[in-house]
């Protein structure tokens, strides 16, 4: 599982993840515009995946946070999709 959360060279460092690694890519899992650009670059977009789909992640601004006797400073949020599949980068 590559988890996809570069905001930048997405294609680069995901091809440079796996190469170094010598793993096959069982699934990729992160922000869709970040998956759809890795994907691409490890020779994966035109392959078939066992689950494929753009979830929907609810989030909410930490400024909006309410947390009763709580700092909320430390609190980070995170949005996520997944897309999966089976196949070796090829390049």
């Amino acid at each position: 599982m590559l988890l996809v959360q570069a905001d930048e060279a997405i294609g680069e460092l995901a091809f440079a993840v796996v190469a170094s690694s010598g793993r096959t890519v069982a699934g990729l899992s992160g922000p869709l515009e970040r998956v759809v650009a890795a994907r691409k670059v490890l020779g994966l977009a035109e392959q078939t995946a066992v689950f494929d789909s753009a979830e929907v992640v609810t989030s909410l601004a930490l400024e909006e946070l309410q947390v009763r006797g709580r700092s909320t400073s430390l609190l980070q949020g995170t949005s996520t999709v997944m897309l999966s599949g089976t196949s070796a980068p090829s390049r």
